[in-house]
């Protein structure tokens, strides 16, 4: 056995030990971030008017849900949009509809409807929110290419 002084073995020691403490800390920190938002957008026809675009987004999301849910609706262009429409289980904390709106919500999936004026080409952005704590931006292009369906009756 090789002779070792005390200050190698304080060294090697004093080495040792932040190593385990972060290794103990990754997972509790990595688990946090499995949260996910995604989207199935649907494009209805407007009737009479074909340069409009009208726009259904189904969002899901999957995973931990937060203690205190919120959906923040964010228009890509000023003028443009105006949301008409809205599943139930959002609530309205704050809302003019053609910019922005901020729901509570209530479940694991929800519905709007996104109208945008004179155009089928845009975007907007869905964020997730944890009371006032951003957790995640999903942001939705409307590029004119989804083929328009009737809308439901």
């Amino acid at each position: 056995m090789q002779n070792q002084s005390r200050r190698t073995v304080l060294r090697v020691a004093a080495w040792s030990v932040p190593a385990v403490t972060v290794v103990a800390a990754a997972p509790a920190f990595a688990a946090s971030t499995t949260r996910q938002l995604s989207v199935q957008v649907t494009r209805y026809s407007v009737v009479n008017d074909p340069a409009s675009a009208d726009y259904r987004l189904d969002v899901l999301v999957s995973g931990p849900m937060p203690a205190t849910p919120r959906i923040q609706w964010l228009a890509g262009e000023t003028g443009v949009h105006s949301l008409f429409e809205n599943s139930s289980n959002l609530t309205p904390i704050v809302a003019d509809y053609t910019d922005q709106a901020l729901w509570s919500l209530s479940g694991t999936s929800f519905w709007l409807r996104d109208g945008l004026n004179q155009t089928a080409v845009g975007s907007c952005s869905i964020e997730l929110y944890d009371g006032g704590t951003r957790l995640e931006v999903l942001p939705v292009v409307y590029d004119g290419t989804l083929p328009a369906q009737p809308p439901p009756l």
